[in-house]
């Protein structure tokens, strides 16, 4: 009995004593802190690749937000009442029944864009080189779409009352798990995928960057951004804007997209327009221009609207 007593009373002391400031320093081995996390130009170009992996995937532009919007607008039809596509193409989902991800994947992308801007932003202006001024622009460009899906998901046409009714929660700060964000009008959200767009164009680069965004990209989402607010003379300057630069690019290796089979090739003649923005194949809608032979001028006035109301709409 004393034994068992003595070994009870040897097992408290070596409890107590042995302290537990091991836990507060301790480090896991598999995780880190997000503010620890992007310290250099290449950890956050590597952030970026996991944001893009988030956005190609089959709950993101990888499907289902692509088809939400083709089966629910007059593109396509539901092959059959019981296939994926069915739900929205009947518009049986209410706000207890919708898939999830087209809330938590477009935050996902919001909350990992603020994670590198975050970064960028702490950055002194004597050591912002071009190649964190593209990163910046990028993750903008990003944040700035997930808004702009998530608005046009779970909000009102902006039309309907000029962006007065509810949106989605903006935001732009690091993401803190217990905070619960209320919703914003449209018109907030919308003036936030603009001021996001427009700070993009100008750190962007037009160079060719192989399945990641550019100039080009962020231009041809902010000229839709502007349509869809009814700024049409700004959408319109900026699709011209776009498209005479991208023109002006083929020449060279600057603004030229490698994307799949080059989907978004227009032939007009012997000539060629290219779609110079990444992630075209993102955005299916863009169809053949129609052209009578004999009046086509392929760089005019005329096939510049026409392909300006083909990409936006």
């Amino acid at each position: 009995m004393k034994n068992i007593v003595s070994i009870a009373l040897l097992s408290c002391a070596l409890l107590t004593g042995c302290g537990n400031k091991w836990l507060e320093t301790a480090q896991p081995s598999t995780s880190t802190e997000s503010s620890e996390a992007i310290k250099s130009a290449n950890e956050a170009s590597y952030a970026l690749n996991g944001i893009y992996d988030i956005m190609r995937g089959y709950e993101y532009y990888g499907a289902r937000m692509t088809y939400y919007a083709d089966v629910t607008g007059e593109d396509m039809l539901a092959n059959g009442d019981t296939k994926r596509a069915a739900g929205y193409y009947l518009f049986d989902f209410n706000k207890d029944n919708t898939p999830s991800s087209l809330w938590y994947q477009p935050y996902r992308v919001i909350r990992n864009a603020n994670g590198v801007l975050a970064y960028v932003n702490g950055v002194s202006a004597d050591q912002m080189t071009d190649v964190l001024k593209d990163i910046k622009g990028q993750a903008l460009t990003m944040r700035a779409m997930a808004h702009f899906d998530l608005v046009k998901v779970f909000g009102a046409p902006y039309a309907v009352n000029q962006g007065a009714s509810l949106g989605v929660p903006i935001e732009t700060e690091k993401h803190v798990s217990t905070s619960k964000p209320a919703r914003n009008t449209v018109k907030e959200v919308y003036a936030q995928i603009i001021t996001d767009l427009e700070g993009a164009d100008s750190l962007l680069s037009t160079a060719r960057n192989d399945g990641k965004l550019n100039r080009f990209a962020a231009e041809q989402v902010l000229a839709r951004a502007y349509l869809y607010t009814g700024e049409n003379a700004k959408a319109f300057a900026m699709a011209a804007t776009l498209i005479k630069n991208a023109e002006a690019a083929a020449s060279s290796k600057k603004g030229s997209t490698n994307c799949g089979k080059m989907r978004n090739m227009r032939r007009c003649g012997r000539r060629t327009l290219q779609a110079k923005y990444c992630f075209s194949c993102l955005i299916p809608k863009w169809r053949p221009v129609t052209q009578k032979r004999g009046l086509e001028t392929c760089y005019g006035a005329w096939a510049t609207m026409t392909l300006f109301f083909q990409m936006i709409i």
